[in-house]
This record gives C-alpha cells, structure tokens and sequence, in this order.
C-alpha cells in the first residue's frame, strides 16, 4: 500500500503537467484539434441509439468508442456543448495519464524518481496534441498487457492484449513479443552449476492466447454479427489511404521535390494529407513487404535475448534484465511499425509513452526530440509543412531519420545481449 501511495503522488507530476501544457497551448492549436469534435459527434449518435457500423460509419475498431463515450456518461448521458465535452476529455486523458505512469512506476520498479521526471517531460513537450486523441487509452491498455506478462498473469496480459486491439490495431505488433516472453523463463544457476536451467511455459502461453482471443471475441463478435460490412469497413478505410506526408517514405519524397528529384502534390483524403508522386507509387507496395521481412527478423531476435542465456560469469539473466530486454523490444516494434507506416500522426508517439521512460537514459534523451521536433512540425509549424517550406521538410526528415536511428540503436543493444 505504501509503494502504490508513493506511486500514486509521483503519477501526478505527469497528470499535472498535461493538464498545465494543454491549458497554456490551447489557443494556438485548437484549430488543428477537430478531432475532439468528431468524437463527441459518435459519441452523441450512441446515446442516441445508433448502432456503429450499421447506424453511423465508425473508422476506429469498436472499443474507441469507450474514451468517446465516457465523458457523456459522465454526466449520466445529459446534453453537452463542445466546450464542456472537450473539458471531459482532457480530464479523461489526464487521468490516463496517470494510470499510465502508475504501470510505468510498476514496471520500473527502481529509478522511480527517474522515471517520474522523463514522463513528466515527455508529457509536457506533447501536451500540444496529447489530450486531444484517444491513443492514451489504447496505450495504457497495452501497458497493462505489459505489465500482467512481466508478472506472470499470461491470461490477463492476453486480455489487456485482446483490449487494446479492440480499442486501435497497433497493439497486434507488441501480442507476439509478450507471447515469447510468457512461453520463456529461466532461473539463474545453482552454486554448483554454472550453466542455467531453461524452462518453458506452454500452458502459459496456452492462457496468453485464450485471453487475447476471448477479450477480443467479446468486443468485437457482437459488432461483427450485427453489422459485419460495416466493421469490416473500417480496415478497407485504412487501406485506401495513400502516402502521408509525415510518414517516413512521405518525407523522403518531400525531399526529393525539394531537391528536384521527383514531383509532388498534395490531397486532402481520408481526413489527412497524401502525397500524389511517382516516387510515392513506386513506394507504396513495399511498405507492407518490409514491415512483415523486418518483423520477421526482430521476432528471430526477441527469441535470442529473452529466453535464458548465460553472462560473463555464467548465471542466467535475472528477471530485471528481461523486463528491461522486453521493454526495448516493444519499443523497436512500435517503431518498427511507425517507420515502416504509410501514415505518421503525431499521436502515434503517445504509443511508446508508458515505455520510454523505462529505455536508457540517452534514448530517452533521443526520444525527447523526437517528441519536440514532431511538435514543432504539429501544430505549430503544419502550415509551413502544407506550404512545403525547405525548413519544415527538413525538420520533418530530421525527426524521421532520428525515429529511425532510435529504432537502430535499440534493435542493436538487444543484439549484443542476444548473442
């Protein structure tokens, strides 16, 4: 009780500093956040009556619609204005944000002063956009899966797991990760013998699988049965869309206009700006095939680092070292993901939020930039994007390549411990 007291005043630090970081930017980015709108709209049409899907199209797997429909219940589904429905929401994100904290400080275990003072930061250079999109909820659902794996709770992490991928896809890329992690464990070696016991878990994994699969059935079965084209739909929405001019290969062809290499232009579809550019049709079909290679190669990897090894002085990795080992494999195949993406929101860095504060100390110094200069491009600087101003593409390809280089150096740490 005293740890999760202690915890718990530590996690408003964070909570404090969204709430501040918004408050203080609202007026010069309110008119990039009309997204907060569009989910008091859907929120509106289920107090209604409105079956998703079938009623109203909904672009978001359908356990979105609990941060959509939270602040209406709130006030036991009474009438809103936008004003007062934005002010529910950034308290509901603000209390994820402490939950999320709350599980970082979990997970952590030591350094909690350190990791308080990193969430803190992080939170606050994102404040701009962070309380305005649901992707804390979908976060802390996946910090949860987390946390319950490294606790040895396979079945729970399976349905925090299943969860989180009802509520945004993205969690599917982590499932595997924690999959390995239950099905492996260790402990260190007797005073007799230098070599380490392996020892594997089918049944827990057996009840990671169970859990995922149930939690998913039981939010997303009932949509299907009802209303199968139009939850199905959502994924055809998402596959239609081109290349985002955030994304990592979008940048890379704002550079090559830039340096006269290719043409570009710009649409507004599917509620984002695309590129329309020989190099982005020549860029498309790959994105796919490399994400699936690359995966590949960093689940071969997870394998190598988590399952029991022997060090220098021939005793098997202690569980913190394989927290700290899976901590930056989730945080790879986030990035992995990301870079790998034809679409790069800003909010998809609220993603690795309950995780970064966890990595060392110059990766999370990394990721603090990448979190500044994505700010600087959204919202403050996404006129001089659209405007295709050299300085916001080369920030833009800054903060792509420094995404990158986290990704490279993360997936090269877990290579010196996986030999």
């Amino acid at each position: 009780m005293r740890t999760f007291l202690r915890n718990g005043f530590l996690a408003l630090l964070p909570m404090l500093a969204l709430l501040a970081g918004s408050h203080f930017s609202w007026l010069l980015v309110a008119r990039w956040h009309g997204d907060v709108l569009i989910y008091a709209r859907y929120a509106e049409q289920v107090m209604q009556g409105a079956l998703p899907y079938r009623d109203f199209t909904l672009e978001y797997p359908p356990l979105a619609l609990v941060p959509f429909v939270l602040p209406r219940l709130l006030v036991l589904g009474g009438e809103l204005d936008a004003e007062q429905y934005r002010t529910l929401f950034l308290l509901q994100s603000a209390l994820y944000v402490w939950l999320i904290s709350l599980v970082a400080l979990a997970l952590a275990e030591r350094r909690r002063g350190q990791v308080t003072l990193w969430m803190t930061v992080l939170v606050a250079v994102l404040s701009p956009f962070l309380p305005w999109r649901f992707d804390l909820f979908p976060a802390l659902l996946t910090a949860l899966a987390v946390l319950a794996a490294v606790r040895v709770r396979a079945g729970a992490s399976g349905a925090w797991l299943g969860l989180g991928v009802a509520a945004k896809l993205y969690p599917l890329v982590v499932g595997p990760l924690l999959g390995v992690y239950v099905f492996t464990a260790g402990r260190a070696a007797a005073p007799t013998n230098t070599q380490p016991v392996a020892v594997w878990h089918p049944l827990a994994l057996l009840r990671y699988c169970l859990g995922g699969a149930m939690a998913l059935a039981a939010t997303v079965l009932p949509f299907f049965l009802l209303a199968p084209v139009g939850l199905l739909g959502f994924l055809e929405y998402h596959e239609q869309r081109g290349l985002q001019i955030e994304s990592v290969a979008g940048g890379a062809v704002l550079l090559g206009r830039l340096l006269g290499l290719t043409e570009a232009s710009m649409d507004f579809n599917y509620g984002a700006f695309h590129l329309a550019s020989p190099w982005a049709d020549a860029l498309l079909p790959i994105l796919t095939p490399l994400l699936i290679v690359l995966y590949g190669l960093l689940m071969i990897l997870a394998w190598r680092a988590l399952r029991l090894r022997t060090n220098r002085l021939g005793l098997g990795a202690t569980g913190g070292e394989r927290v700290h080992r899976l901590i930056a494999l989730v945080c790879a195949a986030l990035l992995l993901f990301i870079t790998t993406s034809k679409v790069f929101s800003p909010q998809y860095l609220v993603w690795l939020l309950p995780f970064a504060p966890l990595l060392r100390p110059r990766q999370i110094a990394l990721f603090a930039g990448i979190c500044t200069a994505t700010v600087a491009i959204f919202p403050f600087g996404y006129d001089a994007l659209l405007a295709l101003e050299r300085w916001a593409v080369l920030l833009l390809n800054a903060r792509n390549a420094a995404t990158v280089l986290l990704l490279v150096w993360l997936v090269m740490d877990t290579v010196r411990v996986a030999r």
